[in-house]
């Protein structure tokens, strides 16, 4: 993951983190993961299938925040992301991560 490796990067060059060196650190391994997803279950294609029924882009409708926050915790365990949910990422991410999904639906529908 793209923060780990920057992290590993700065260690070795003897540069110590710092709270903001850490959550930069994790916010990079969500946006920027390196590695491949784990396959969609059919109950993952089934929610997806839902979700793209009335998934357009941001902004996200007031009563489907708690799709966003599912595909959030699969997009998370299909993409081995071991940091949590993110409290303080914006539509970048969101952007970035509902991407991931469609992607790996598609490739396996």
């Amino acid at each position: 993951m793209l923060g780990d490796a920057i992290a590993k990067v700065t260690h070795a060059l003897g540069i110590e983190q710092c709270d903001d060196c850490k959550e930069r650190q994790q916010k990079l391994n969500r946006l920027f993961g390196f590695k491949s997803p784990s396959p969609m279950t059919e109950k993952d294609k089934e929610f997806m299938a839902r979700f793209l029924e009335w998934y357009k882009d941001i902004p996200i409708p007031i009563d489907k925040v708690n799709d966003i926050l599912e595909a959030e915790q699969m997009w998370l365990r299909l993409f081995k992301v071991n940091t949590g949910q993110c409290q303080s990422c914006g539509v970048h991410y969101q952007r970035a991560f509902i991407n991931d999904l469609i992607k790996l639906y598609e490739s396996s529908i």
